[in-house]
């Protein structure tokens, strides 16, 4: 049992894959979201991650945890390679990974989350058993962008024009905190905490942020990037007092159709099933499809227990 060094992330990459693909049929994790993650500021590779190999010393689990500022949950997931299930590993990973929940939390009041992928019968069963609860539903959504209907650029009188770096920071951190604010998961950063986890990193791209303005006033924005070839919408909010008037996907179209002008032939978005905004709904009605999900389980941090001894053999 080691924690994960940068030079292990092609390997590790490599099992999320393989995960993905026993479970889902398909896989969309790549070394970038991998290093998407590593990068996060709440996130040290040296507490906060775990591997496990086989005797031959190739990767058979790894596991990792994060928490956001005062966030009560901390959050991430435990994977086994598909050729190792079976052989308690993933007790193994989850008992780590709730043992430094309980250190993130430092003795306040949380909860552990993890993540189980669609279709993981024995994953599901696993943490069940162990005392999670399933307590969200997410889901993956995808869409030919030749698919998706010309939009107009504008919704209910509103401009959209693209992010400003060094000026358009704080009313879309204030659109995205308003637009979220209540939501399961949703967790309050100040706008200089946003600005480390969003926009001071190598992911950043503010050609493909977009905002919808009404006169001065940032009524709604949309985050994207392209990664190996495929468009993300990575965060979509328009604020309560503008909603029912179409901003959502004036935006979400501008976003997909900048995808569309780049070259991306598909653009997927990842969406909490139960949002209470419509989310899922609003983008079913420009073509999207849910394609995969996952379940969120959760625990709490008084329920854990210390691992037991590893036998990946």
């Amino acid at each position: 049992m080691n924690h994960p060094r940068p030079e292990d992330g092609p390997a590790v990459a490599g099992l999320l894959a393989a995960a993905e693909q026993a479970h889902l049929g398909s896989s969309v994790y790549s070394e970038e979201l991998l290093s998407d993650d590593w990068m996060l500021p709440v996130f040290d590779l040296t507490t906060d991650a775990w591997l496990v190999a086989d005797h031959n010393g190739e990767l058979a689990g790894y596991a990792w945890v994060f928490r956001f500022g005062e966030e009560p949950r901390v959050f991430g997931f435990a994977r086994v390679h598909p050729d190792h299930c079976g052989r308690g590993l993933g007790t193994i990973l989850l008992a780590l990974r709730e043992r430094r929940a309980g250190d993130l939390l430092a003795g306040r009041e949380g909860s552990v989350v993890t993540e189980v992928l669609g279709g993981d019968n024995a994953g599901s069963q696993l943490v069940e058993g162990l005392g999670y609860q399933m307590v969200r539903r997410g889901v993956h959504m995808t869409v030919d962008l030749e698919q998706v209907p010309v939009g107009t650029g504008s919704a209910g009188g509103m401009e959209i024009r693209s992010f400003v770096p060094g000026r358009d920071e704080p009313e879309v951190h204030r659109v995205f905190m308003e637009a979220f604010a209540g939501q399961w998961g949703s967790v309050p950063m100040t706008l200089e905490e946003w600005v480390q986890l969003r926009i001071d990193w190598e992911g950043f791209d503010p050609s493909l942020w977009f905002l919808a303005v009404d006169g001065r006033q940032v009524s709604g924005a949309v985050s994207g990037r392209i990664i190996e070839g495929v468009g993300w919408v990575t965060t979509l909010g328009v604020l309560p007092q503008y909603r029912g008037r179409g901003i959502g996907r004036s935006l979400l179209e501008h976003s997909l159709q900048e995808f569309r002008r780049r070259g991306v032939a598909v653009a997927k978005l990842e969406v909490d099933a139960a949002n209470r905004t419509g989310a899922t709904r609003l983008y079913e009605r420009v073509g999207m499809r849910i394609e995969r999900e996952y379940l969120l389980y959760e625990k709490r941090v008084d329920q854990v227990s210390d691992p037991p001894t590893a036998n990946p053999d």
